[in-house]
């Protein structure tokens, strides 16, 4: 789309906005070529590499820990223990949850949980929708006040890097 875009807009010119008091450059749009929308998947990992290679660690990481079965006794675990307080299940994995998130920026890679998760909620008496909403709520709220999320880390060293 950019590509089509790039071609559409070949020469024209625009100021990009900047802080005030700073310099004002004006940027001249210029066409793609066709190496360039080829090279882009390539370039686009190659940028972002270090990113990639958390991933699929941690996909490795979740994948092992899924197959030993480890995820799922201790849930089931806490499943038995809370009998009569299920409530505090649902505040325990989303503290959980939370703490995945604020640590090591833990949103899509939360997929895996789910049906774990959901078994859990289900045969503690609640419904499939709490365990979605336990989930989300907990690794988002860890996201968003990310401490040492490498991912919020690594952008706002790009971002700094960029400004100096």
């Amino acid at each position: 789309m950019i590509f089509i875009i790039s071609w559409i807009l070949n020469g024209q010119t625009f100021t990009p906005v900047v802080p005030k008091g700073a310099e004002k450059p004006v940027s001249e749009v210029a066409r793609s070529s066709f190496a360039n929308l080829f090279m882009s998947p390539y370039n686009g990992f190659v940028d972002a590499i270090d990113i990639s290679i958390f991933v699929l660690v941690l996909g490795g990481f979740l994948g092992i820990v899924q197959a030993s079965g480890a995820l799922e006794a201790g849930i089931q675990r806490l499943v038995k223990n809370s009998k009569g307080k299920e409530v505090f299940l649902i505040v325990t994995l989303m503290a959980l949850f939370s703490l995945g998130g604020t640590t090591y920026g833990m949103a899509e890679e939360t997929v895996a949980f789910y049906g774990v998760v959901t078994a859990a909620m289900v045969a503690a008496g609640f419904d499939s929708l709490v365990a979605v909403g336990t989930i989300c709520l907990g690794a988002g709220a860890g996201v968003l006040g990310s401490t040492v999320n490498p991912f919020a880390i690594g952008a706002a060293n790009d971002a700094l890097k960029s400004i100096i």
